[in-house]
């Protein structure tokens, strides 16, 4: 079913993407015509999370989605092989481009599952990728089954979508330390809000803790406050004992939401100290594993707020993302660059080439210097010391 002629100036042609028939006497036709309008309720997808949560993994994600539609254009209007006969839709086939869109989209996110779930959210994990293999297979046997490809049709779409979906992940793994932050610091991005996640092991589980730590202490101010005001109610009616009891509860509760705090700055000290080495293994030294000791530093000082721990651990990784050199070059500019690192280096947007420093370090002044760190510069200090050892 080609163009459809309304008198005889004007064509009418359908879209592509949102167009579909089927026989009604099909008892599958309908569900098939649902998972071939897949790629439509994706790009919607697509939108709502650019929109809202503005990370440059997604916008990375998207881009490649588009750029892989360019390449399917490109390849059907050079192959340019006709739909099967019966087909209710005009133009090229080879390759269909909805089996290209849904591997692609398939391809990339069982990666992404694969590489940055939570080890401990295997159902999760396992659930999201099956999700994705059911999806593409329901979308490309959508194709046949209506009638708008062939099999060789759809399976070189599939090929295509599965190879652009694994070049385009490990493009992004390869580039996103050392572009990602240099892009989330452009002026459009500020502006936008946009950020830079792909430090972060897995940002559901994070954000999760985050929240429950807050809503834990806004509980213990609200118990604290009543403890406050009932006190003395309840010293009247009841005695001494019972108040006493009534605040050693409001005591023990406090402590627990403490101790869960302590447990969200062991995460953040955990995630500094993978990043710090990955970031490591980049430049080529260790294996990219966290030593114990690495961990266990930055768990026993890590003392700061959430905001700003988690400030100052994307401003290493974009830091140390930023520097060449060897190892002993790159500590030792760091050691004499912590005040910088710390207030200005969301500023600092050049390449910084180490090889052209001097060599010497007056040691003696740097442990002189050791007790009068503040807070950030221990955990700057820190970070560097465990990045350039192992």
């Amino acid at each position: 079913m080609g163009a459809t002629t309304m008198g005889s100036d004007q064509v009418l042609t359908e879209f592509e993407w949102t167009w579909v028939v089927y026989d009604p006497r099909d008892p599958l036709g309908q569900i098939f015509a649902l998972f071939t309008l897949s790629p439509v309720f994706i790009m919607v997808m697509y939108a709502t999370l650019v929109v809202f949560q503005r990370d440059m993994d997604i916008i990375f994600m998207l881009i490649g989605q588009l750029a892989n539609e360019v390449l399917n254009q490109i390849l059907k209007r050079s192959i340019h092989q006709s739909r099967p006969h019966g087909a209710r839709m005009s133009g090229s086939g080879m390759p269909s481009a909805h089996s290209q869109f849904i591997t692609f989209f398939s391809t990339y996110v069982i990666l992404y599952t694969w590489k940055r779930l939570n080890s401990h959210r295997r159902l999760e994990q396992t659930l999201t990728m099956v999700g994705a293999i059911v999806l593409a297979t329901m979308v490309c046997v959508s194709r046949v089954r209506l009638g708008y490809h062939s099999l060789e049709q759809v399976l070189a779409g599939a090929c295509v979508g599965c190879m652009a979906g694994l070049a385009w992940h490990m493009l992004g793994t390869a580039v996103a330390p050392r572009l990602f932050p240099v892009l989330v610091q452009s002026r459009l991005a500020q502006f936008f809000y946009v950020r830079d996640i792909s430090h972060i092991p897995d940002l559901i589980v994070y954000q999760h803790e985050l929240a429950v730590m807050e809503l834990k202490r806004q509980h213990v101010l609200l118990l604290f406050l009543v403890g406050v005001l009932s006190k003395g109610v309840v010293k009247s009616v009841l005695g001494t004992n019972a108040s006493l009891i009534l605040i050693l509860s409001v005591a023990l509760f406090y402590w627990r939401a403490k101790q869960r705090s302590v447990t969200i700055y062991d995460d953040i000290a955990r995630m500094q100290a993978e990043t710090a080495e990955k970031l490591d293994a980049l430049h080529g030294v260790g294996n990219g594993h966290v030593p114990a000791s690495s961990y266990t530093q930055r768990k026993t000082q890590f003392k700061l707020d959430e905001k700003d721990a988690s400030l100052i651990t994307d401003r290493m990784h974009q830091y140390s993302s930023k520097l060449s050199g060897s190892r002993a070059d790159r500590r030792k500019f760091l050691r004499k660059r912590k005040q910088r690192i710390s207030e200005f280096i969301d500023q600092d947007e050049r390449e910084i080439d180490l090889n052209a420093m001097p060599r010497t370090m007056n040691r003696s002044n740097t442990e002189a210097q050791q007790s009068e760190r503040t807070t950030i510069e221990s955990i700057i200090e820190e970070a560097i010391d465990e990045t350039e050892t192992g």
